[in-house]
């Protein structure tokens, strides 16, 4: 079993435990757990939610589970994928 990648800072509410796998985000976004974007993708709580295919839902999920992608809300609702940016034993390189 890999060690977590990350844990959240207790002094930090917005800190999903992921904040630092991230690159830089619009102003106005906000990083999202794999748990919550999961749960966005499963309700379509999105402005492209009646857009998606339960094939490529079920990828997304898999990606964010794995921690191979991070997902963000973007001020207007919508969400947006991107890769971790460190490198992480157990997960694919990110360069």
């Amino acid at each position: 079993m890999s060690p977590p990648r990350s844990a959240p800072h207790a002094d930090d509410p917005n800190d999903s435990g992921t904040a630092h796998l991230a690159p830089p985000l619009p102003a106005g976004a906000r990083l999202l757990t794999a748990d919550e974007a999961v749960a966005v993708l499963i309700t379509g709580e999105h402005p492209d939610g009646d857009r998606g295919t339960l094939a490529f839902d079920a990828a997304l999920v898999e990606a964010l589970r794995q921690g191979w992608l991070l997902a963000c809300r973007l001020p207007d609702g919508q969400i947006a994928f991107t890769r971790p940016t460190l490198d992480t034993p157990g997960q694919p390189p990110t360069s």
